[in-house]
């Protein structure tokens, strides 16, 4: 009787185990004060993400250094089964209330903010978006790296509205059935930017 009892209370426990490892996992995060802090893995990155969807250059200084009207951060990580299914994204926006203003911080992105393509890459709704890494081999050939190669698994994106005088910024990474899906979802882009960030900013309709 006490080897029933004991083994029902081994494969509880085993059952609780896997139960647990099988459950999803999921961070937000929100607001400029929530922006920066280590990453889940505590590796010493500034970054909620491990995989440096938040993480832009001269993003601080767009946050602190040039006036807004309106403004936001948004990141959001889940993980689920089967194992290392991940949706890792990261977005911020800025909406500016005079053209002069909204300028001089397009320039600064322009001119600061990555690696950005000098060509469009997609239009949406008035809002011309760029390749955050277009530019990355040229400033490291000795690297022999195009992270550009990782569209659409895994790429970054700065957007600029002139009629709404708005600048986006965003990131994304996914993994196993995540990149099957996402596959299909960019094809029509503003479907995709409805699917995983319209929650966080309204790019319209």
């Amino acid at each position: 009787m006490k080897n029933l009892k004991f083994s029902l209370l081994i494969a509880v426990v085993i059952l609780t185990l896997v139960l647990c490892a099988c459950a999803p996992y999921h961070h937000e995060a929100h607001g400029f004060n929530d922006y920066k802090y280590p990453g889940r893995l505590n590796r010493g990155v500034d970054f909620n993400s491990e995989f440096e969807t938040d993480e832009f250059t001269g993003i601080t200084s767009l946050i602190n250094d040039y006036p807004y009207a309106d403004a936001d951060y948004w990141y959001s990580y889940t993980e689920d089964s089967p194992y290392y299914n991940i949706l890792d994204r990261g977005l911020y926006y800025f909406e500016y209330e005079t053209n002069e203003d909204y300028q001089v911080a397009k320039s600064y992105c322009k001119n600061s903010i990555g690696y950005l393509s000098d060509e469009i890459t997609e239009e949406y709704n008035g809002y011309l978006f760029y390749d955050y890494y277009a530019k990355y081999q040229e400033a490291y050939p000795e690297q022999n790296y195009d992270p550009t190669k990782n569209f659409p698994e895994d790429f970054k994106r700065v957007a600029f509205n002139d009629q709404r005088r708005a600048i986006v910024v965003f990131g994304i990474y996914t993994s196993d059935k995540h990149n099957v899906e996402i596959s299909e979802d960019v094809l029509d882009w503003g479907g995709f930017l409805h699917k995983y960030f319209f929650e966080y900013y309204d790019f319209g309709e």
